[in-house]
């Protein structure tokens, strides 16, 4: 079995998206970039106010930053899936690797 096979059953095992669905979202995620790269944002157009629903006032600054540790937490995700497959088979040495022992998606 390869990763990306254990990939698919993993997310599958937990009810999440198809793997189809989830590069439809890297697609959707791409042409937003290209989007937003489009609109020659400058520092200051960065750094304007915006009013969120529930966080309140944002900038264009703090949304972009979301974007990107949103997408590192979905490389987290899969790092662990893959590294899951692991475990048994680096006996001891499973102290010594974070990602074996990783429970959550941040640190304190």
């Amino acid at each position: 079995m390869n990763h990306s096979t254990d990939l698919v059953r993993c997310e599958k095992a937990k009810g999440s998206r198809s793997a189809s669905s989830w590069m439809s979202s890297l697609g959707v995620r791409v042409e937003a970039i290209a989007e937003l790269r489009a609109l020659k944002l400058t520092p200051e157009d960065l750094l304007r106010r915006g009013r969120h629903p529930t966080l309140g006032v944002v900038t264009p600054s703090e949304l972009l930053a979301t974007w990107a540790a949103h997408d590192l937490t979905g490389l987290h995700q899969i790092s662990r899936i893959m590294a899951h497959r692991y475990r048994d088979a680096v006996g001891r040495f499973s102290a010594y690797l974070g990602v074996l022992k990783c429970t959550g998606h941040s640190a304190p």
